[in-house]
């Protein structure tokens, strides 16, 4: 899965759940190209994030699933829409620590 905000310089795609035990080989290549396709793309930031660390910055707990929050999405759809929340409060998190560094 991959969440980009629209305008953003920041992009996360989902890493690998290292916890799985199929098809994680395949995945990385899937992976490997979304990072490499949106870096091409233009984007300036482009960080590989694991499941559970989006869902804390989404949700604020790493157990909730995206399925779980929004269940009339497909279970891929939500799980994007969560990456992109997370890259929101991600980019906010950051400005603030600038900020508040400054």
């Amino acid at each position: 899965m991959m969440g980009l905000n629209v305008g953003s310089d920041l992009a996360l795609v989902e890493d690998a759940a290292f916890h799985k035990q199929m098809g994680q080989v395949g995945l990385a290549e899937v992976r490997f190209g979304f990072y490499f396709g949106l870096r091409q793309s233009g984007v300036k930031d482009v960080r590989m994030i694991p499941p559970m660390t989006a869902r804390k910055l989404a949700f604020e707990d790493g157990r909730i699933q995206a399925m779980d929050v929004w269940p009339l999405l497909n279970h891929n759809a939500a799980d994007s829409v969560a990456i992109a929340l997370a890259a929101l409060k991600l980019k906010e998190q950051e400005s603030e620590q600038t900020e508040n560094s400054g």
